[in-house]
């Protein structure tokens, strides 16, 4: 997978176990993306001042290619608010990512 997926998830620790087992993912209530990912995401809100991430990653692997990051509320609404400068395709990947378990993306994060 290119893009990111978003967790809906405010227990750090599953979510750190989630770092030992990615396959876990079912899980959880979470979207895939399949062409954004978190580096289109920080660049399309640093402009603004506001950071994409908040905080350090709950888990990071790079050897795994994994990392759980936080999303600052401030970045969510940004994005969702419509002020990035996003292309067409990278729009109808947010308005379409795969939503798991009925959850859906807010400007309060996953729902």
């Amino acid at each position: 997978m290119i893009g990111s997926t978003f967790i809906s998830e405010t227990d750090l620790q599953k979510l750190q176990g989630l770092g030992q087992d990615i396959e876990a993912l079912d899980e959880f209530e979470h979207v895939n993306l399949d062409a954004l990912c978190t580096l289109d995401f920080e660049t399309a809100v640093a402009e603004s001042g506001i950071r994409w991430m908040k905080g350090d990653p709950v888990v990071y692997d790079e050897e795994e290619g994994v990392a759980l990051v936080k999303i600052s509320p401030e970045g969510l609404a940004f994005i969702l608010n419509g002020q990035h400068d996003f292309d067409e395709d990278q729009i109808a990947d947010l308005e379409t990512g795969v939503c798991q378990r009925s959850c859906r993306v807010t400007s309060c994060g996953l729902l």
